[in-house]
């Protein structure tokens, strides 16, 4: 409903603020908004449409936002929280969108102060978040709450309010500047439609070079507020279309244009109307072109700052995207170094028969293990699993290694331990190794013997394992 001159509305508006521009509660009364939906309107029409803040209170969050409830219908304690993580900070855009503030902010201490709160109510962990109207009107919309059916009908209804608003300002300007075009304008100075002059301070001449000679008559008749008296001669002159001098006799406004109609050099009324509405409509036309330019240039502008500002979202995101791959890698990459530095690396025998000694430095010196194996590196393994500290004594490859072992317990049955038939305690180990040379050169196995250095640079990591 756009308010025109002859509306009720128009009337009530007149009644409400007179002849000031009114406001937009001003407005909205008179357009028929009640009470309740003025003192919404204050909260909602600065965000809206002037790029303002609204601060996301619990309040308004549970009444508008979210219907999270649990088993029992109620809603839940956390789903304040949950909709910062769900709806609000995966969907919209940060520093855009939404803000995230501290509980010292304007909005934030607004809101305490008129819910009759203190800083202290709130949890440490509180998080506060502000949203522009645009967020707000989305996140609105797709609200599922019941609450928030009167909100949506209530935006719609302001957009609506805002349109009537503008047209309303509009319509308010052009009848102002046709109030003026209408005015005509000698010396700086305005003569409305009765006759009496004002000052102003836009002065519009009338451009006298255009049109015929006789309009000089009347540009160069002194017209002053004074009533002065007029001489036969002046009024002689002015019939004749004599030219008056600075120094003759002035005479009253009206008397002067009343005399110089009877000159033939003064212009007729029609050609005066064409000479105003000409200009006042050149004048309209040239700033409504200016005007249009103007608005076609900033349109440009914003467009191409939209452009510009969508690329570089793009940009960011995938410069996002791409620290955070980097940032994976890394990690992966300090995993496996971590992992690489507990690891110890092992000298590796040869993966072959062989015959071992093995002891255990902790428990006792004179107690050996003696055993069998086709690969030695998988056996010390085991051995590590349990008893990192186990240390090689011995190592011969030889095929028969079983014969040696079977030889080697039979030799030694009165030392072998009781629960451990392959330990062999309260022995010298160099004895158990010669007789175990011996049965190789008696049966000529062919056998090769681990020298003792490749020996110590096993047992050397063991020693270290052991004191750490």
């Amino acid at each position: 409903m756009t308010l025109q001159p002859h509306n009720p509305a128009f009337d009530k508006l007149k009644e409400i603020c007179g002849s000031s521009i009114p406001n937009n509660r001003q407005f909205a009364k008179a357009m028929g908004f009640s009470e309740r939906e003025q003192n919404m309107l204050e909260m909602f029409w600065e965000p809206t449409f002037n790029g303002s803040w609204i601060y996301l209170s619990d309040e308004l969050i549970r009444d508008y936002l979210t219907n999270e409830k649990d088993a029992s219908g109620n809603l839940k304690k956390d789903a304040v929280r949950n909709f910062y993580d769900r709806k609000l900070i995966p969907i919209y855009d940060k520093d855009v969108d939404y803000r995230e503030v501290s509980v010292n902010h304007e909005l934030v201490q607004n809101y305490i102060h008129l819910s009759n709160l203190t800083s202290i109510e709130f949890k440490h962990n509180k998080r506060f978040f502000i949203v522009s109207g645009e967020c707000f009107k989305q996140l609105i919309l797709s609200s599922t709450v019941k609450n928030s059916r009167e909100t949506r009908k209530f935006l719609v209804k302001i957009e609506t309010l805002f349109a009537e608003y503008n047209a309303f300002n509009k319509l308010t300007t052009q009848n102002n500047n046709q109030d003026v075009n209408n005015s005509m304008y000698v010396d700086g100075r305005r003569i409305s439609s009765n006759g009496q002059m004002t000052n102003v301070e836009q002065k519009i001449r009338v451009n006298t070079n255009e049109i015929e000679p006789r309009c000089k008559l009347v540009t160069n008749v002194p017209i002053v507020k004074e009533q002065t008296t007029a001489h036969l001669s002046t009024m002689r002159s002015l019939h004749h279309g004599n030219t008056i001098s600075k120094t003759g006799t002035y005479i009253p406004p009206n008397s002067a244009t009343q005399s110089a109609k009877w000159s033939p050099m003064y212009p007729t009324s029609k050609q005066m109307q064409e000479l105003s509405y000409t200009d006042g409509m050149e004048h309209e036309k040239e700033k409504s072109g200016n005007d249009n330019i103007r608005l076609k240039q900033l349109q440009d502008q914003i467009s191409s700052m939209s452009t510009q500002i969508n690329e570089i979202k793009v940009e960011n995101n995938q410069l996002l995207t791409t620290v955070n791959e980097h940032k994976k890698e890394i990690q992966r990459i300090t995993l496996l170094h971590n992992n690489n530095l507990k690891r110890r690396h092992y000298p590796k025998f040869s993966p072959t028969k062989c015959f071992y000694i093995t002891s255990n430095p902790l428990i006792n010196i004179n107690r050996y293990k003696v055993g069998i194996s086709d690969d030695i590196n998988k056996r010390l393994s085991c051995y590590r699993t349990n008893a990192p500290e186990t240390q090689i004594n011995y190592l011969i490859y030889l095929q028969n290694n079983s014969d040696v072992e079977r030889y080697i317990l039979f030799l030694y049955e009165n030392n072998r331990e009781q629960h451990g038939h392959e330990i062999l305690q309260d022995i010298e180990l160099n004895d158990i190794i010669f007789n175990i040379r011996n049965i190789c050169k008696i049966k000529q196995y062919i056998h090769t013997e681990v020298s003792m250095i490749e020996l110590n640079m096993y047992n050397k990591l063991t020693y270290d394992t052991t004191l750490q």
